[in-house]
């Protein structure tokens, strides 16, 4: 129950940051940038989503694994390390996840935490990398992670509670997400 009190919180406070604080402040910079690229966004939905197909006691596992490689790529991203296929490797993102979700596919623990640990340093280096010039990585990093945590919670609840109401749910999201990812991979070739 304080998981999800938590969760809620955060949520509530993500609005009051975009209408009061400053979009040049660190903190509301980090949390808004994941909202400026919808790949960032259908990839937390796509996290939540298919986080919510594994058991009950792993659940949280990638959610870790993908938030721990987030705060490395970012650092590494704020120091401007090249790292080749950012890009490709985010919108792939998008295509996997929505393959495993519409076909509701039973990944291992360990292939999932795998998974989502290679997505996440993708999407923290890229965030890290478009960090502002006069920002601190001590303010903007809690931002994307918090926004990257809030958004992979809502949806994570969403698909635990009621995509079982409506199984065909599975196939819709994790089919618009396929569509999506395959969207922007063909924006890359052009």
């Amino acid at each position: 129950m304080k998981f999800r009190n938590i969760t809620l919180s955060a949520l509530l406070l993500l609005p009051s940051y975009y209408m009061y604080g400053s979009q040049d402040h660190p903190l509301t910079s980090g949390l808004w940038h994941a909202f400026e690229d919808i790949q960032h966004l259908l990839t937390f939905v796509g996290l939540g989503c298919a986080s919510a197909l594994l058991t009950a006691s792993k659940k949280y596992f990638p959610w870790i694994s993908f938030l721990a490689a987030m705060t490395l790529g970012g650092l590494l991203g704020m120091g401007k390390m090249i790292t080749p296929l950012t890009e490709w490797a985010i919108a792939g993102s998008v295509l996997i996840y929505g393959i495993i979700i519409a076909l509701r596919l039973n990944l291992s623990t360990g292939l999932h935490i795998v998974v989502a640990f290679l997505f996440g340093f993708y999407h923290g280096f890229a965030h890290g990398t478009l960090m502002p010039d006069k920002s601190s990585a001590l303010i903007f990093l809690p931002g994307f992670i918090l926004t990257a945590f809030a958004m992979t919670a809502l949806t994570f609840f969403i698909a635990s509670k009621g995509f079982s109401k409506f199984p065909k749910s599975w196939f819709i999201a994790g089919g618009t997400l396929v569509l999506a990812g395959l969207y922007l991979l063909i924006q890359l070739i052009h």
